[in-house]
């Protein structure tokens, strides 16, 4: 049996999660993560049992995701893992949302509005191994960096409060990404809007303010950076847009987008 830990991300105690596939040496992606296989013991702590599945793919592995055969529980079923047959341990992010009845939803980096991202001058539409998705936008130079994504809150759980996250990496030798931003949330007719949000911490400076908002990075590799919260009440209906934007040209490059993540708080 696998235990479970309260810190997924690094940062607060939100929703245990399996970590059967976070240790360093001993990777183990389990594939049917649902009510049936966490139990627990005298103690009241959560056990994770039944690796049948898990024992029919490669373990161990550096990639962050392996090409299999999808398995496991249809309806718990990561529906990137089942599309694509790509294995991944967001996989098991995705189905132990399903189990606290709590959808956490991915805007892939296709699904992202992009200023000039169809111009080749100014941004790749390339593959990075390090990705769950198989293509990412790379940013080969912009002197306006604008990121937009919209989802439709029937998508997501009501009662809810969300946050949105944008997904990134930056590269060695990436530049005027330590300029500030505004991030946004639009929802309902209403928009809350950051401002000092920083994709990289300016070396410049030794003293902030509590207000910026700097990304940290995730136990996959990947970064990211808070661009807003709105809560999902029931009944509530439309889209709700989240957005990130320099407020100064200044050229940027050396940005590889993933996507935006959406997760309860």
């Amino acid at each position: 049996m696998g235990t479970t830990s309260e810190d997924l991300f690094g940062g607060s105690k939100r929703d245990k999660v399996p970590t059967l596939w976070c240790w360093e040496h001993r990777r183990v992606i389990h594939r049917d993560v649902k009510s049936a296989n966490i139990l627990l013991d005298d103690n009241m702590e959560a056990k994770i049992c039944d690796f049948g599945l898990s024992r029919l793919c490669p373990r161990n592995q550096r990639d962050t995701h392996v090409p299999t055969r999808a398995a496991g529980t249809r309806f718990y079923m990561d529906p990137i893992y089942n599309e694509r047959g790509m294995l991944s341990k967001e996989s098991e992010i995705y189905s132990f949302g399903v189990e606290n009845e709590k959808i956490v939803y991915i805007l892939a980096a296709k699904d992202l509005l992009i200023t000039w991202q169809n111009d080749t001058r100014y941004w790749d539409w390339g593959h990075i191994t390090q990705s769950r998705f198989p293509k990412v936008w790379i940013l080969r130079g912009v002197w306006w960096l604008e990121i937009k994504g919209k989802i439709a809150v029937v998508k997501l759980s009501e009662k809810s409060i969300y946050i949105a996250y944008l997904v990134f990496r930056t590269t060695e030798d990436s530049t005027g990404l330590d300029v500030h931003g505004n991030s946004s949330i639009t929802f309902g007719g209403r928009k809350i809007e950051t401002k000092n949000v920083y994709l990289q911490r300016p070396k410049a400076r030794e003293t902030w303010e509590e207000n910026y908002v700097f990304p940290y990075r995730r136990m996959d590799g990947w970064m990211e950076i808070k661009l807003g919260e709105f809560e999902y009440k029931q009944g509530d209906y439309g889209e709700v847009e989240m957005a990130f934007k320099e407020v100064k040209c200044w050229k940027s490059t050396g940005l590889i987008v993933e996507g935006i993540e959406i997760r309860t708080k």
